[in-house]
């Protein structure tokens, strides 16, 4: 019974990564043709291309994935899927930070080609992406070092890390927000279409977040569980 009840739960996990892993990829599909539409293949637009790539595809899809694999692990009963799990998260993780420092070259050449200057005074916008890209500077540097405790001393270390990736996102989907509030709806004037890139932001952060609050970690995860935590307060 307990076997067919495990196996049950893991067919069960799988089909909901699927469907919550489609909800980015979708996000994304969406926010990339209408970015495409307003702004077209310049310069510039390849900045909001490699964000929305990094902050509402690759990022939410590596911690969502990372989050539900755990239950689906625990249902097999099977911990190797763990190492698996930490690979997956890793690749989607490191391809999402690669995507923001192609993001931001794009807007440091787009800024020297049209002769403006690279530093000043930070937009709101500009102020939460660079708080969003110094904190997936500290994301992958605490990963690293986490994934090699782990492996190398058995240490469970940085608990927190888990948690300040969601902090990360909130980030930059203010940032996208304000992005997308600025230069679709003030300056192209598109309205409807800088409300759906708002939208679907909006849908991927809320998959990450949903997956946080809403399922928890198997017992003796690295991970803090919020779920609990928030419980027990």
């Amino acid at each position: 019974m307990e076997s067919a009840s495990r196996g049950a739960s893991a067919s069960g996990g799988k089909t909901t990564m699927y469907a919550v892993g489609a909800v980015p990829v979708f996000a994304f599909l969406i926010a990339t043709i209408i970015l495409y539409s307003d702004l077209g293949a310049t310069l510039f637009a390849f900045h909001p291309f490699f964000m929305v790539a990094a902050f509402v595809l690759l990022m939410p899809t590596g911690a969502s994935w990372y989050r539900l694999g755990n239950l689906v692990a625990e249902g097999r009963g099977n911990s190797q899927d763990l190492n698996g799990l930490r690979t997956q998260h890793a690749i989607f993780q490191g391809a999402g930070a690669l995507c923001a420092l192609l993001g931001f070259i794009m807007i440091v050449a787009s800024k020297i080609s049209q002769d403006h200057p690279v530093l000043g005074w930070p937009s709101t916008h500009a102020f939460f992406g660079w708080c969003a890209l110094l904190g997936v500077v500290l994301q992958a540097s605490v990963g690293f070092v986490k994934r090699r405790n782990l492996v190398v001393n058995q240490e469970k270390t940085f608990r927190w890390h888990g948690q300040f990736g969601v902090v990360v996102l909130v980030l930059s989907t203010i940032a996208i927000i304000l992005g997308a509030q600025h230069m679709l709806i003030d300056v192209k004037k598109d309205a409807a279409g800088g409300m759906v890139v708002i939208a679907v932001t909006l849908s991927s952060l809320g998959v990450v977040v949903g997956g946080r609050l809403g399922l928890a970690f198997p017992p003796g995860s690295e991970e803090i569980d919020m779920s609990s935590a928030l419980m027990e307060t």
